[in-house]
């Protein structure tokens, strides 16, 4: 039988895994979305410097 720490344990768990697994979906949409914008300012600055050296 588990102690009753455990099963509190569990149970706050169980509660709290739906806000981690939201918290991590809206996640890798705003990493995905950083990366896109750094990406398109390191492309626009790579333009403006080889524009600059023409």
């Amino acid at each position: 039988m588990p102690t009753p720490i455990l099963q509190i344990k569990r149970i706050v768990l169980f509660l709290i895994s739906p806000f981690i697994a939201l918290a991590y979906m809206a996640a890798i949409p705003v990493v995905g979305f950083s990366m896109l914008m750094r990406a398109r300012k390191a492309h626009a600055q790579g333009d403006a410097k080889a524009g600059a050296a023409k």
